[in-house]
């Protein structure tokens, strides 16, 4: 560091004599790190020389010592005084200069010997209390040649000082900005560090100069300016904090003293607006000139005022470090002697990176010191040589603006652009999908195409269905590139109705059955679909539209009437295949059209990478609105395998999907993470031995995640990565066991990736960027869209002169070394939830529609590993009251399950960057923004309360936990409730009824029935679901496990107006023994039924075999001479025909409590289920004279339907024990899930009207 000879008028007076001294600015900050880590050699100095020529050890440690006695602050060491830090300056101290020989050694290991132990030597700690904070070492190579080491504690020596003893080149601190690096920053910063170099040749020193001179910079200044760019380049920021070391000795008396003066400049430029580089280099002059101007102002005082936030990962203020030094390089000539440098590396830094460039004969010479905890020497020589060429394109062009200077040279690009996307393969151009489908039948016409539980079709069979389907579709107008909505739950008619589209020349839109009316609604008028293909069941659940719906059940007849023959439609390879519906940031979603060429070249892809056989066999379970059940069906379909259709909502069921892999013999299955976490978890997955292949995509996929699948199973796993815009797939990357990250890999066959700048150039390797896809994989664009199209379809720069287009994805991504690709996260707010992709900005438009919402953010938090949840936060209008609940209801009435947040944060404001814009990395974290709710958040306040909170913290996954909050507005729901109960049990020992939560589904409330006796209504038979109306309640009999869960989404449906409770059996609580006869049950039941409602007229349901006791019930009240005004069934068998329908139920309630095995709760529920079926077995009623409805699950299950009279009895044998006549109406779903939320629109709507008719030609309640 070269610093003038300043003479100030006053001088500086000596200091007077003292035992104890303060210390200054900067010493006590480094007093201050040596009480934190009183063993770190990071703040120790050393400097070697290389002494050759007949040396005088006894006069050297002479001169050492008078260098000692001159200079007080190497006399000096420091202790605590009343706790401040002091300094005490001893009258002398004695100099030893221990001499090690290595004359011993062969001459060609000496130097490297006498490296290796100065660097050992440099790296031993000071204790500043006890001193000496100096030491010398000599090595001895040969009789004249040495090595002199000097080591020194920064408190009492700086690199100036270093200089006055010795030549020594400058340990500079190292930097970190967001820098991309190699390794995840640790909690605790390390100081481990290595260096590498680089020597710029004399004609860009000289240029250099040359425009230093011309823009009336100093050479200083032109370097940091290029050094902040590289910083920029590699950042993507824009505001770029370098801390540059000067000497601290502007005056001509410090000029030769030995201590620390040294301090350290802030210098802080702002590169937005993308300024020219002669423009940057402008600023930067203004910016040193200012920070020069007030060198003497302590560094250590400049944190101390602004106070910057502390982080143990990385060094305050700035992270990244730049110096020149320009001190003369020639050797030190004494009589006799020739002194020069000797390198020493200590292997330590304070920072991320550090960039010293020394001024040489030879050129300019750059030394980065790098972490290397962070940084590979690879990424910090591709940095330096990025150095280089931006250097020289500066010194070409400094009117280009910075964005615009290349980094990469010419062998990089070509690498990039061109080697690492050769992936050109033929495949069938002109053939649509379903043409690949029909070679396939001609190939194994009798070969099983697709089953679905007891049902399966041959190829030949299914191709003939889809013929006729096809036929009859043409009937109706459809042809090439006419869409047809696909609304249908997974079956052998979804994949009829699918082939029959294609055929007919149509592409198919699917749409999902739980999608609210709304969204539908939008859906079916943005397609302008003229044709619907649904099942019967669903018909009533579907918006009013205009188009012709199709029932590939009950409308068969007519279909089957046409012929056979594959269809000619003149559809071509350039015509859509189908459109799929994607959230989108205007609050509504967006349709993705793709067309047949595109699906042939993925599907062709497959087939060459992971051949299919007749023996293989692939599990469909992804819904159609996620297009990896695109590759679901087509896969086994082209290549003569067989498909395997899970049953409707199976993809949420793990234990299911386990034993359907086993029984069904899976060879290849496609999951998202979060699907496969569960999946692992799963103890019969071991079972799964079939299963070779395993696909992951959708979301990203965690190392941890991938080892835990491999302990369980011996598969090939695969992280596929690609947008619906790029047709299912664009990259691909193999998992293998000990890997430790995980890619998304290299691109497809005929697709190309490129990772971009913001101005559209490649970035270098290593560097983050956005990820663009080319290729023959490309959708067309978005439906009814074209400004959206050509925003996010843009003209391919690296095409030549055929006019390609790229996709911008939206993530951030960057290449490694070898050309595979890592995922970085999103550049927007876009997120991949349980494998859908959503649109933050979707839902910020809908709740910004709420009329008490004034603003709102929704992020993507994930606090703990593989759980990833929506979270709102909500700045409610002035004067307005806004609760959780109330929004959640609103979201899902229009918008699916999976966008609705699980959690609302209300704030006063959101917070704001200086620009005006949300910024969102400081929303507070959800224990903050729940404390600031105004009156939504209650502490606990007893040691019961606090217990219970912490508990319901680690169920939900939600923290902290209001007293007052409702459980099932947090999200619970039945699952849920077992496991909050069996920890109950087993940390308060208190054992309760599962139906406590229903009358206690606050903290508050359930630790108050903890600490008081129950009441009567708690002993678990009697359930209030919704207490207050009007009008006559509504009985609901529980099915064989005896708990009401099942009930509670009835209340919405059925209006505030209708009371609703639930009956569960005795045996429950634990306290009584569970009834083993249904007349016993029955009465009972009737028995509390009565504290609420003394008389007549009664309404009774029951579910399953809740429906036996519910028949009970009524017989017993109408014998005692009361009304009962309705009895309704769901879905229960008659008496002696029940026993089918008892283990389809058993089936799912093991698996939803199997972990939690052991709890005497459910023992308790085991103990009921037992009794329940030996009372079914038993029971051997009269007819019920009166009349009665069923409601009949429409989507019987093979196992329940196949020996059973109500196969053949729509009426399930209900017949002859009804008498007064039975109603019967079919809906939607199986016996499992005929209550289910998706399925309750068409049965609460049909409950509610039944209700409504009893209850309006009956007489008042009594």
């Amino acid at each position: 560091m070269s610093v003038p000879a300043i003479a100030h008028p006053g001088g500086i007076p000596r200091r007077a004599k003292s035992d104890r001294c303060p210390l200054s600015f900067a010493q006590e900050r480094l007093w201050f790190l040596a009480q934190l880590q009183p063993h770190s050699p990071l703040d120790s100095i050393s400097a070697a020389v290389r002494v050759q020529g007949t040396l005088d050890v006894s006069a050297l440690r002479r001169s050492l010592e008078a260098i000692v006695i001159r200079h007080q602050s190497l006399r000096a060491t420091f202790v605590a005084v009343d706790g401040r830090p002091r300094q005490i300056i001893a009258e002398s101290q004695t100099v030893e200069l221990p001499v090690i020989d290595l004359q011993g050694l062969p001459p060609s290991e000496r130097a490297s010997a006498a490296k290796r132990l100065a660097t050992e030597e440099a790296r031993r700690p000071f204790d500043l209390a006890r001193g000496r904070l100096w030491r010398f070492r000599l090595y001895r190579l040969r009789e004249a040649e040495h090595v002199l080491l000097a080591s020194m504690h920064q408190i009492v020596s700086d690199d100036w000082s270093m200089l006055v003893l010795f030549r020594e080149q400058l340990s500079g601190a190292l930097p970190v900005l967001e820098l991309p690096t190699d390794r995840p920053r640790s909690p605790v910063q390390s100081y481990r560090a290595a260096r590498a170099h680089r020597l710029l040749p004399q004609t860009v020193t000289r240029g250099l100069i040359e425009l230093s001179h011309r823009e009336g910079a100093t050479l200083f200044m032109t370097l940091l300016s290029a050094f902040q760019t590289l910083l920029h380049r590699h950042t993507g920021q824009d505001d770029i904090v370098v801390g540059s070391p000067i000497a601290g000795r502007n005056r001509a008396e410090t000029e030769g003293l030995i201590g620390f003066l040294a301090n350290t400049l802030v210098l802080r430029t702002d590169l937005s607006g993308n300024p020219t580089f002669r423009e940057l280099l402008g600023r930067v002059r203004e910016v040193t000139l200012g920070a020069h101007a007030h060198a003497d102002l302590p560094f250590a005082k400049v944190v101390e005022e602004l106070q910057p936030e502390r982080n143990l990962s990385h060094s305050p203020l700035f992270q990244v470090t730049f110096l020149l030094t320009n001190t003369p390089e020639k050797p030190l000539e004494l009589p006799g002697l020739m002194i020069d440098a000797f390198d020493i590396d200590t292997g330590v830094s304070s920072f991320d990176l550090a960039l010293e460039v020394a001024e040489t004969l030879q050129g300019l010479s750059c030394m980065v010191t790098y972490n290397t905890d962070l940084f590979e020497s690879a990424t910090i020589a591709r940095m330096l040589a990025h150095l280089q060429t931006l250097l020289k394109a500066i010194l070409a062009d400094p009117n280009r603006p910075v964005s615009d200077l290349p980094l990469l040279t010419e062998a990089t690009r070509r690498q990039i652009l061109v080697d690492w996307n050769d992936t050109a393969a033929d495949f069938p151009k002109d053939a649509c999908i379903h043409e690949l489908f029909e070679s396939q039948v001609r190939r194994t016409p009798d070969a099983v195409a697709a089953v679905f539980e007891d049902e399966q079709l041959t190829y030949r069979e299914l191709n003939t269905r889809a013929n006729q389907l096809a036929h009859h579709l043409r009937t109706l107008g459809v042809g090439p590139e006419t869409r047809v909505g696909i609304h249908m739950e997974r079956s052998l008619e979804m994949v009829v109705g699918i082939l029959g589209v294609l055929k007919a020349g149509g592409a198919y839109v699917p749409f999902d059955t739980a999608y609210p009316k709304e969204r539908l609604m939008f859906m079916i008028q943005d397609t302008q679909a003229p044709v619907l293909l649904t099942q019967a069941r669903l018909r009533e659940a579907m918006p009013e539209s205009v188009a012709h719906v199709v029932c590939l059940d009950a409308d068969w007849d007519a279909v089957g009437t046409y012929s056979g023959a594959n269809a000619a439609s003149g559809v071509t390879a350039c015509n859509l295949a189908y459109v799929i519906y994607t959230s989108g940031s205007t609050g509504q979603p967006k349709g993705v059209m793709v067309e047949h060429r595109a699906l042939a070249n993925h599907m062709h892809w497959v087939q060459s990478a992971f051949p299919l056989s007749e023996s293989d066999r692939e599990l469909q379970h992804t819904p159609l609105t996620f297009d990896v059940s695109v590759w679901e069906l087509f896969a086994p379909l082209l290549s003569g395998a067989r498909l395997i259709l899970a049953r409707p909502d199976g993809q949420r069921d793990s234990a299911y999907l386990v034993a359907a892999i086993a029984q069904q013999r899976i060879t290849s299955i496609q999951v998202v993470p979060s699907l496969l976490r569960m999946l692992v978890e799963e103890p019969r997955l071991s079972a799964c031995t079939t299963l070779r292949r395993v696909f992951c995509g959708g979301e990203a996929l965690s190392v941890e995640l991938a080892q835990r699948l491999f302990a369980r199973l011996d598969v090939e796993l695969y992280n596929l990565y690609g947008p619906t815009e790029t047709c299912i797939d664009a990259t691909c990357w193999r998992c293998d066991r000990g890997q430790n990250t995980i890619l998304i890999g290299r691109p497809l066959a005929n697709t190309q990736t490129y990772i971009l700048d913001p101005q559209r150039q490649p970035v270098p390797i290593g560097m983050p960027g956005e990820l663009y896809i080319g290729g023959d994989g490309l959708a067309r664009g978005y439906l009814n869209r074209p400004d959206l199209t050509a925003e996010k379809f843009v003209p391919n720069p690296f095409g030549g002169e055929t006019c390609t287009r790229l996709y911008r994805t939206g993530d951030l991504a960057r290449y490694r070394p070898d050309g595979n690709i890592e995922f970085l996260g999103r550049l927007d707010h876009q997120v991949k939830l349980r494998g859908f992709r959503v649109e933050l900005g979707e839902i910020e438009a809908v709740l910004g529609q709420h009329p008490a919402v004034q603003e709102t953010v929704v992020v993507a938090r994930e606090d703990s590993p593989g759980d990833k949840r929506l979270v709102a936060y909500i700045v409610p209008g002035s004067d307005q009251t806004l609760e959780s609940g109330e929004l959640r209801s609103y979201l899902k009435r229009k918008l699916p399950e999976y966008m609705v947040p699980s959690a609302f944060m209300m704030l006063d404001a959101l917070p704001l960057t200086p620009s005006g814009k949300v910024d969102r990395r400081r929303l507070p974290a959800r224990d903050r923004a729940r404390s600031q709710r105004k009156s939504g958040y209650v502490a606990p306040r007893n040691v019961i309360e606090e217990r219970l909170a912490k508990i319901w913290e680690q169920v939900l996954g939600i923290e902290p936990i209001s007293v007052t909050d409702n459980f099932f507005d947090l999200g619970g729901h039945s699952l849920l409730a077992v496991r909050l109960f069996v920890k109950i049990e087993r940390r308060l020992a208190r054992s309760l009824p599962l139906a406590s939560i229903f009358e206690a589904p606050t903290v508050e409330q359930l630790a108050a029935m903890i600490c008081t006796a129950p009441s009567s209504a708690t002993s678990g038979c009697f359930v209030v679901l919704q207490g207050e109306g009007k009008k006559p309640p509504l009985f609901c009999v529980s099915g064989l496990h005896g708990h009401a869960f099942r009930f509670r989404h009835f209340v919405r449906p059925l209006g505030d107006d209708q009371p609703v409770y639930g009956l569960q059996y005795p045996g429950l609580d634990g306290q009584t023994a569970p009834l083993t006869r249904v007349e016993d049950m029955a009465a009972e039941l009737m028995r509390h039924m009565r504290h609420v409602q003394p008389g007549g007229p009664y309404y009774l349901c029951g579910y399953s075999f809740g429906g036996l006791v519910a028949f009970e019930i009524a017989r017993q009240l109408t014998a005692r001479g009361d009304h009962v005004a309705m009895l309704a069934f769901f879905d229960t068998l008659a008496p002696g025909l029940s026993r089918k329908s008892r283990r389809s139920e058993r089936t799912m309630e093991r698996s939803d409590t199997r972990r939690d095995a052991g709890s005497s709760l459910l023992n308790w529920l085991e103990r009921v289920s037992q009794a329940n079926r030996q009372a079914a077995d038993r029971y051997d009623p009269s007819p019920y004279a009166g009349k009665a409805i069923l409601f009949r699950a429409a989507d019987t299950p093979a196992e329940t339907s196949e020996s059973s009279a109500a196969v053949v009895d729509p009426r399930n044998g209900w017949g002859e024990w009804v008498r007064g006549g039975l109603e019967v109406h079919a809906v939607p779903g199986d016996h499992n899930t005929i209550l289910s939320k998706r399925n309750l629109r068409v049965l609460g709507a049909k409950l509610r009207a039944c209700l409504l008719e009893a209850q309006g030609h009956q007489p008042a309640v009594r």
